[in-house]
């Protein structure tokens, strides 16, 4: 998994937000203003992080899809004018979405380990197969809402980029 694809779908996505994040916080006059927009992320993410470790993955993936999917509709609602952080979260929103569906794991055309408890394999059973891993680029299984992410994430950091650059 060390190829340039997985660092392209996988690791991009995240440097472009946070990249996004922090050109938007030196372009804030207050850091209360940049905190408000960001709230989900700070009271979300640290509560998560302990449920990674939990050997029972439907109490994991119930509380993680859940509390992801709360995440994604309060982020849309505090930057709703926003155009990468309203791709970015519905991104988030439909990937969290088919997992809790599907029993707390995402359903995949091939491409995962067997043994993994994040995916399954997709079936004529599985709720909303179009959200699912379906989209094969470079030996890798995305969905809709990773293209949405990423789409959403360079966007944002752009956009936050040239906000920065045009108050300078």
């Amino acid at each position: 998994m060390e190829r340039w694809d997985f660092w392209l779908l996988k690791v991009l996505p995240l440097v472009m937000f946070f990249l996004g994040c922090l050109m938007d916080f030196f372009r804030k006059d207050s850091l209360k203003l940049w905190y408000k927009n960001y709230l989900p992320l700070f009271i979300g993410a640290p509560f998560l992080i302990p449920f990674h470790f939990l050997p029972d993955i439907f109490l994991f993936g119930t509380v993680f899809y859940s509390v992801n999917l709360l995440m994604a509709l309060w982020l849309w609602r505090l930057n709703w004018k926003n155009w990468g952080l309203n791709i970015f979260s519905a991104g988030m929103f439909l990937n969290m979405l088919v997992c809790l569906l599907n029993g707390n794991q995402m359903p995949a055309l091939a491409g995962f380990d067997s043994r993994s408890k994040f995916h399954q394999l997709l079936t004529p059973e599985t709720y909303l197969p179009f959200l699912a891993d379906i989209i094969e680029i470079g030996g890798y299984f995305i969905t809709v809402g990773d293209l949405l992410m990423i789409g959403g994430s360079v966007i944002f950091a752009l956009r936050q980029t040239y906000l920065f650059l045009k108050k300078t």
